[in-house]
């Protein structure tokens, strides 16, 4: 059985630590496959994405440690698209050079809003608010598919008012 782990960030977007070391925590504990799929600029552009002007530097950072590490460990690199279903062109486009191994298509708003934040449980029950997530998912599906998986399917529970 491979260990590996394909959804990782790194301080390229909201991840603490920066790519190498990353790298070199996945060979000390024994991983064989690692992915970097730090966030997409489009939608994001903030705190928690790779900036615009970054892209560049992350696959060049990315693929200048899958050529220094490439006989401890297998790296990949990889991005995570937030899905929603107005920006599907914009998705496309972020994609249009083929620069990634894997792309991982997750929700992360809904209505404009995380449901991270208070104010998108306002006004819904817990229920609601977790049904909106699932049927913003299937709007997302029928304007967007191209991805290889899709990331962390259970993001809205984390932060449900019960919590």
């Amino acid at each position: 059985m491979q260990l590996f782990n394909l959804h990782t960030h790194s301080n390229f977007s909201d991840g603490k630590a920066n790519a190498e070391d990353v790298v070199i925590e996945a060979i000390n504990q024994g991983m064989e496959v690692l992915g970097f799929s730090d966030h997409s600029p489009v939608p994001f552009e903030n705190s928690f994405a790779i900036k615009n002007n970054e892209v560049h530097n992350y696959i060049t950072t990315i693929k200048s440690l899958k050529e220094k590490y490439q006989d401890k460990i297998q790296i990949l690199t990889g991005i995570e698209l937030g899905l929603q279903p107005h920006i599907a062109k914009d998705l496309s486009q972020v994609l249009a050079a083929g620069i990634y191994d894997f792309v991982i298509g997750s929700v992360h708003v809904i209505d404009h809003i995380d449901p991270y934040f208070k104010e998108y449980w306002d006004g819904k029950t817990e229920f609601q608010g977790i049904l909106r997530y699932y049927e913003n998912i299937l709007e997302c599906l029928d304007a967007y598919t191209d991805f290889d998986v899709f990331g962390h399917l259970d993001y809205v529970v984390r932060y449900g008012p019960t919590q």
